[in-house]
């Protein structure tokens, strides 16, 4: 039952307002079905009224065509079953600007992306050094753990790196910029992520 796996993450989430903790639940590809139908039989969204939740839905759109409409379904489907969280559209440009691709796509795709833009807030993901990312992509740490590398003298950056010196600076300031630009975005947006605003 879709409840039940989903069950410890909503525990978490609903236990908020007495933790002072904040939860995150990366939900992609095969997983989405699942949480929707999870959300549903939860009824988070009578939780976010009733109990005064800040529930954030990043949903992230690629350059192409397949992305733009798993974005625009994903879109549809949190409207439906969470109409009181906050929506964020992250469009990723790793593979390329998605608002320059979407130009080519096929006439509904194209305005059902261009209206989400407009509707919801935006952050655009910069593009990073490709090899960076890739490096970064199979550390399975948080970003501030390798800015942190720059404490050390970059040595946890090289030996992760492969022992030469410039691609262990060069991975460490590629991701502190890139987190740093993550962060100010995420902060305007959202301010009570940052420790800002009310919430």
């Amino acid at each position: 039952m879709p409840s039940a796996i989903i069950g410890p993450w909503y525990r978490s989430v609903t236990d908020m307002p007495q933790t002072g903790r904040s939860v995150l639940l990366e939900v992609g590809g095969a997983l989405a079905p699942l949480f929707h139908s999870a959300i549903t039989d939860l009824d988070l969204d009578e939780d976010i009224a009733m109990l005064g939740l800040q529930i954030a839905a990043f949903v992230v759109g690629k350059a192409g065509e397949d992305s733009a409409s798993q974005m625009i379904r994903e879109l549809k489907r949190i409207e439906r079953n969470l109409p009181n969280a906050t929506v964020v559209v992250v469009l990723n440009q790793y593979a390329g600007n998605p608002e320059d691709t979407i130009l080519y796509c096929e006439d509904n795709t194209r305005k059902a992306f261009l209206s989400a833009v407009k509707r919801y807030p935006v952050i655009r993901m910069p593009k990073v050094n490709p090899r960076s990312m890739a490096i970064y992509e199979r550390l399975q740490v948080l970003p501030s753990t390798v800015v942190s590398w720059h404490a050390d003298n970059y040595a946890e950056a090289i030996r992760r790196t492969g022992g030469h010196r410039d691609d262990g600076k060069i991975l460490v300031k590629d991701i502190a910029e890139w987190s740093g630009i993550m962060q100010d975005k995420i902060g305007r947006i959202l301010p009570f992520l940052t420790g800002g605003g009310d919430g």
